[in-house]
């Protein structure tokens, strides 16, 4: 089908090869590696994908730029961690082939933490706009989050896709570590309620409220880390105020 993934990559040598057998069926796969140290463009190679280097600024700017790259009409976007199901991809096959009015579709993403599928504590699914024509999109730059504005009108798929961020507890650290080093960068307020009540706040939210409980001990460790995300980040403030 007339259709490009593109993923970037930095060390992903233990989730790249999954991710692509995934995509197999695409016309064309285009992996950007930002310096890997590991075996990721090997194995990327060999499983048939065009490989592009570009030094890494901004997530947005480095899809963007992974974008650019595609030569086909529609651009597929996903991350090294994550895979699309047979389901999903016959989906994609069979709107692509209408030639639809839709400029881009948003799909919904399934959360895996450990190994297990979180169904509830707020990410038990969440609607993102991975699917577009090349040609009507552009990406938002951001320091985290980044986005894919699309001209026109938008549509909505069935079919989920896996995101296998969080393998284990070691992993687990090493992303907060890395996303509240972001966050705290851009200076938000510092006080004593930040870090030591809302973090407890955003602990119920995601347990209780959220029905976090029902995932078992997965749906407990994904409230306590995210609520000591906070209280890590709300810290990194406060010492990058002290520094300056």
């Amino acid at each position: 089908m007339s259709i490009s993934v593109a993923i970037i990559t930095k060390n992903e040598e233990k989730n790249i090869i999954q991710c692509l057998r995934s995509v197999q069926w695409a016309s064309e796969i285009v992996v950007v590696d930002s310096g890997s140290s590991d075996s990721t463009i090997s194995l990327a190679q060999s499983m048939g994908a065009k490989v592009f280097y570009r030094d890494f600024d901004t997530y947005g700017d480095q899809k963007q730029y992974a974008t650019n790259q595609c030569t086909q009409e529609w651009v597929l976007s996903i991350d090294a961690d994550e895979r699309i199901p047979d389901k999903l991809a016959l989906e994609i096959e069979q709107i692509i082939r209408k030639n639809p009015k839709e400029n881009g579709f948003y799909l919904t993403r399934v959360n895996f933490l450990y190994g297990k599928r979180l169904k509830y504590g707020g990410v038990g699914s969440e609607k993102i706009l991975r699917l577009f024509r090349k040609s009507c999109a552009i990406y938002q730059s951001r320091d985290l989050h980044e986005y894919v504005a699309v001209q026109g009108k938008v549509g909505y798929l069935k079919n989920y896709f896996e995101h296998h961020s969080i393998p284990d507890l070691n992993v687990h650290w090493q992303k907060i570590m890395t996303y509240t080093d972001i966050e705290a960068s851009r200076k938000p307020k510092f006080s004593f309620w930040r870090l030591v009540f809302l973090p407890w706040i955003k602990f119920i939210k995601l347990y209780i409220l959220k029905l976090g409980f029902l995932d078992g001990y997965e749906g407990y460790m994904w409230a306590k880390m995210s609520s000591l995300s906070r209280s890590i980040r709300t810290f990194k403030a406060y010492q990058n105020e002290v520094k300056h």
